[in-house]
């Protein structure tokens, strides 16, 4: 019985790895670092390329290439990148256009939370992502709890004067207290240049 009891527990061979290689890149503002782990032979490859911003995905295969690895062995993925970040200090992204809840068209540039330097009487704030003539307020509101106050109609529709000349390939909305307001706002906006879309 002892010796069934034993047997019963004792773990099972394992497997062999059927892809055994766990990928991770780094996408820098020069740099694509590449480092692919293989669990099989347990050693770690290494590759290091330029990287490609107009195909970023280029840089990481490059990188991959150089580190003699294949991305058809691997079982893990992991990705990292400071493009998001270098997009907003650089100021290089995409055109904007804001679309808030009228009366709220400067709290966005007010940002009273958030003052990390408390007793510096010169603290100059950061200019918004998002300048003053690239926002514009519909008449809506919703309470905290989610239900109308005051429904958005056609009415409301901003026409396309406002944006002609300088229209947005983008469009961000941040109305206040948004919880079901997601949909209220398609096709909020008229825009003369095709390719603007509401994010």
């Amino acid at each position: 019985m002892t010796k069934n009891l034993k047997s019963a527990s004792r773990p099972a061979a394992r497997q062999p790895l059927r892809h055994s290689l766990r990928l991770a890149s780094d996408i820098g503002g020069t740099f694509t670092d590449v480092a692919a782990f293989d669990a099989r032979t347990r050693r770690l490859l290494l590759g290091k390329t330029l990287s490609t911003p107009s195909h970023l995905v280029k840089g990481i295969n490059t990188g991959v290439a150089e580190a003699g690895a294949d991305v058809a062995e691997a079982s893990l993925f992991l990705h990292g990148s400071t493009i998001a970040i270098n997009t907003m200090l650089e100021r290089t992204g995409a055109r904007t256009a804001l679309i808030t809840t009228e009366g709220f068209r400067d709290v966005y540039e007010i940002g009273r939370i958030n003052r990390p330097d408390a007793y510096n009487l010169y603290f100059q704030k950061h200019d918004p992502l998002v300048r003053r003539s690239m926002r514009f307020e519909v008449r809506e509101r919703m309470t905290a709890e989610g239900d109308v106050h005051i429904a958005l109609d056609e009415a409301n529709r901003l026409p396309a004067g406002p944006l002609s000349g300088s229209c947005p390939t983008r469009v961000a909305v941040c109305t206040s207290h948004r919880s079901r307001a997601r949909g209220r706002f398609q096709g909020t906006t008229e825009c003369p240049r095709q390719g603007a879309d509401s994010q």
